[in-house]
């Protein structure tokens, strides 16, 4: 039996975008993303591996700015994943070759 909350937590970094990272930030607003990994090689045309995470409900938890000079300024950050409404808290999608599934 489970014991406890489960809870996720993730770490993120990216070229700085106040309505992506700080506005979300600072309102305490829920945001929904999503990760997508994807290979050059195409399981048929137009159609690559890929493993993707979708989280529909997160709250950034920090995302403090870095400005190291005269270069693209960055944000590294925390959140927190939530369960929403009618959707899981992870969602998983894998495209491969494998029929045995």
């Amino acid at each position: 039996l489970q014991n406890g909350f489960v809870v996720i937590e993730g770490s993120f970094e990216g070229e700085f975008n106040p309505s992506q990272f700080e506005t979300p930030f600072r309102a305490g607003t829920t945001v929904a993303f999503q990760i997508d990994l994807t290979s050059v090689t195409e399981i048929e045309t137009g159609k690559p591996y890929l493993l993707s995470f979708i989280v529909p409900a997160a709250k950034i938890i920090e995302c403090p700015e870095e400005v190291s000079g005269a270069d693209l300024v960055t944000v590294k950050g925390t959140f927190k994943v939530y369960k929403s409404e009618g959707n899981p808290a992870i969602q998983v999608k894998i495209r491969n070759d494998d029929t045995a599934a």
